[in-house]
């Protein structure tokens, strides 16, 4: 049945009306946010880095401060030395059996400094299957007590890597060889340690001489 009405079910035609497109989502740029990201991320575990090396390093080098020791004096009795290339023979064969971590290798004793002896070397070691080499340098100074020649540790520097026991195995090595029984060299005499320092050439001692009969 037909009626003067529009029939409301169907769609209205208007004119000039356009279809409205469905809104697009924006897209964010992430790659530029990941790259920013990643450079501040990158500064900041280069700070830290910084920060630990530099307490890595601290904490290699340990320091104590000269103590006064009397010189030779050329009067006494008996005045040795021991020159540079003699001390690094014996401190390169005694230092196989120290306790650190590694094998010390190429050790060198030199006096570059008046009153200090210094000992240089590496310490090689594996980790992780793979080889390690880093070097060494210990500072030490000779002193007198109870007659006799001894060595104690001025500074140990380990280029930012702690090496547990190292000044204190190179100082007992270095003990044990100056201590010397110089009884045998002439009976009837007690020898003592007067004065001790290092020049160019290496250490020198001071003994004074006196008969015990």
């Amino acid at each position: 049945m037909s009626s003067g009405h529009e029939d409301l079910t169907e769609p209205v035609a208007r004119p000039g009306a356009t279809p409205v497109p469905p809104a697009r989502r924006e897209r964010r740029s992430v790659g530029a946010g990941c790259f920013i990201g990643a450079i501040i991320l990158a500064l900041l575990l280069g700070v830290v880095g910084g920060v630990l090396g530099s307490i890595l390093y601290a904490a290699s080098i340990t320091s104590k401060a000269p103590i006064s020791t009397p010189k030779p004096d050329n009067k006494q009795a008996l005045v040795v030395q021991l020159s540079n290339d003699l001390i690094t023979v014996i401190a390169a064969k005694r230092v196989k059996n120290v306790n650190v971590p590694g094998t010390l290798q190429n050790i060198k004793v030199s006096t570059p400094q008046v009153g200090q002896l210094q000992i240089t070397g590496e310490d090689q070691f594996s980790i992780f299957g793979l080889t390690v080499t880093r070097p060494f340098r210990v500072v030490m100074q000779p002193y007198i007590d109870t007659c006799k020649p001894k060595m104690r540790v001025l500074s140990v520097d380990t280029g930012g890597i702690p090496v547990g026991g190292l000044g204190d195995s190179l100082e007992n090595v270095m003990n044990s060889q100056l201590s010397v029984n110089l009884s045998s060299l002439l009976s009837g005499f007690s020898y003592c340690a007067t004065g001790v320092t290092t020049n160019n050439s290496g250490l020198v001692v001071s003994y004074a001489v006196t008969p015990t009969a």
